[in-house]
């Protein structure tokens, strides 16, 4: 389960490298103009080769301290899960497994959902709007008018009953505003919501749809239960991480970029972000926003050419950053990817993403999946290595330091 909340966790490190990227003027050197690091289409086997090669291309751009031995401070580095947390998260997940049924038999009370009919009169006569059947209506809700509101409650269901109403003064329509009705209503049904029960039966039915394989309460426990010290675990090693780079990256010296690679983010974004519009095209226009420059304006605050080619450089610019850093670091301490590895973590993808399995993906997007792919667990491997390495010193608050 790590594994898949790892890959869903990077996917936002992936998807930096389509949408990172415009290069404006080249100014780069001739040395980072005459070479590519751009992600190619290799097997799986073939994938860390490549990444020895870029290493000592960006070893030429790029300067990296000491990343073992990092002194840190973490106020929590405990993987200790108490069993009300499971409790509170198996309750969490039985909640959004609800189901809806309608009671016929009853009394209204605020708060209820109900389903209802209803038929309003003005001086005997029916009125425009006033008239619905099966209408679902949340009792308390202050969606009706308050007189017909406050009288859905206390009525038994099935039941018919006159309601006397006044519209207010202020109501949108002149014909009913501050006029005295008659809403004629029957309540059908209250929806009740209901949660199932934690059984072995309701285990062996949706373990599976958890990515568990229990078929027992007390197996259903225990996986949620090394799930959550798994996902505690994987928060410490990321707060960790995040520590050391807050320490050491002012120290992380680039001099420059392959341009090859940055113009590839280029195109990568601007095909990215355009794709973005064109596939969400009729929404945008429902919100009013009818042009593609109208779209960068709204959803990134880029107004021109100049802006949108400094927005994306900046995203390149970071990705391309943090990717030579994992990618030196990694050969440097000796970190490697294997092809099991890849394949491994492409399996995970493919479960998440709805495809038969990683071959699927590769036959859809070619084998440069598994550049990309590698880049996750290499990435993740070196962030592993830097929290191992890492010396930390657990900060305690004012109340744990005056117990001292």
């Amino acid at each position: 389960m790590r594994k898949k909340l790892m890959a869903c966790a990077l996917v936002a490190a992936m998807s930096l490298s389509t949408l990172a990227g415009c290069a404006g003027k080249n100014t780069s050197s001739s040395k980072a103009s005459s070479v590519d690091t751009s992600d190619q289409s290799v097997s799986a086997a073939d994938y860390y080769g490549n990444v020895k090669k870029n290493a000592e291309i960006y070893k030429d751009f790029i300067t990296i301290p000491e990343v073992k031995g990092v002194e840190i401070e973490l106020s929590d580095t405990s993987t200790d899960v108490p069993d009300s947390d499971v409790e509170t998260y198996i309750s969490s997940l039985l909640s959004s497994a609800k189901s809806t049924e309608n009671i016929t038999e009853g009394t209204t009370k605020s708060g209820d959902k109900i389903v209802l009919d209803y038929s309003g009169k003005l001086d005997g006569q029916a009125f425009a709007g006033g008239t619905a059947t099966d209408t679902e209506y949340t009792v308390g809700s202050g969606a009706f008018i308050s007189d017909l509101d406050a009288g859905l409650v206390g009525l038994d269901l099935g039941k018919e009953y006159d309601i006397p109403c006044k519209f207010p003064d202020n109501y949108s329509s002149d014909t009913l505003a501050g006029k005295n009705v008659v809403f004629t209503v029957k309540v059908t049904a209250i929806k009740k919501d209901v949660i199932p029960s934690l059984t072995d039966e309701w285990v062996a039915a949706n373990a599976a749809s958890y990515g568990l394989t229990s078929t027992t309460v007390d197996g259903f426990k225990a996986d949620v239960k090394n799930y959550l010290v798994e996902s505690k675990k994987s928060t410490i090693v990321s707060n960790k991480y995040e520590a050391v780079w807050e320490k050491i990256k002012d120290s992380v010296v680039v001099s420059d970029y392959p341009s090859k690679e940055l113009d590839t983010l280029m195109n990568n974004c601007k095909t990215n972000m355009k794709a973005d519009y064109d596939q969400y095209a009729t929404y945008y226009t429902q919100q009013g926003i009818t042009s593609y420059d109208a779209f960068l304006k709204q959803n990134y605050n880029i107004d021109g050419t100049d802006a949108y080619d400094a927005y994306a450089r900046e995203q390149a610019v970071d990705f391309l950053k943090e990717k030579m850093f994992y990618t030196v670091v990694a050969v440097n301490n000796g970190i490697e990817v294997s092809e099991q590895e890849i394949l491994d973590q492409g399996e995970d993808f493919a479960a998440y993403y709805g495809y038969d399995n990683y071959q699927a993906i590769l036959d859809s997007a070619g084998e440069i999946m598994n550049t990309t792919v590698g880049y996750v667990v290499l990435s993740q491997k070196v962030q592993d290595f830097i929290a191992d390495n890492a010396k930390v010193t657990v900060k305690l608050d004012d109340t744990e330091k005056s117990n001292q």
